[in-house]
């Protein structure tokens, strides 16, 4: 029998093919098995059905879940492009503190990167109190995506400094 990571795996695939039927078949699977309330699940809907234009759906799961943290909170508005949405919930995450956070940092830098506002992920990549392996490893991949490469590289060469 399939696990929530295997089925979650499966509605990945069909977000990058871009195959909504065959996602929404996977929804109903997970139903079905009890996985749905799964937040590692139900982000991976969020994410189908935002990418691929069911705004409805996506809001209809994302309002299940009982706590979204930052990566539900980042899936849903990189996938609807809410990005007004997403800079209010970075002014709100600095005052209450959680700016320092490596993880929400982190969250932070793929969601602007993802609606393709590079400026604002490298504001919050520079604000960093601190910058370990994972937080290069975000700011660089948020370029790669952007198809930057001089950037990619200064940032690399930066790293290893």
């Amino acid at each position: 029998m399939p696990d929530e990571f295997s089925i979650s795996s499966g509605l990945n695939a069909c977000t990058g093919s871009e195959d909504l039927s065959q996602g929404r078949r996977i929804h109903g699977s997970l139903i079905r098995l009890g996985y749905d309330a799964n937040s590692f699940s139900a982000n991976a809907l969020v994410d189908i059905y935002a990418k691929l234009g069911d705004i409805e759906a996506a809001m209809m799961v994302f309002e299940k879940i009982l706590l979204p943290d930052i990566v539900s909170w980042n899936t849903l508005i990189a996938g609807m492009g809410m990005i007004d949405l997403g800079r209010q919930i970075n002014s709100h995450l600095i005052k209450v503190g959680f700016d320092t956070d490596v993880f929400v940092c982190v969250g932070l830098v793929d969601m602007y990167s993802k609606c393709g506002l590079m400026e604002d992920a490298r504001r919050v990549f520079n604000l960093m109190p601190m910058q370990d392996l994972i937080s290069w490893n975000s700011i660089i991949s948020a370029y790669i995506q952007n198809l930057n490469d001089e950037e990619v590289i200064s940032l690399f060469c930066e790293m290893q400094k």
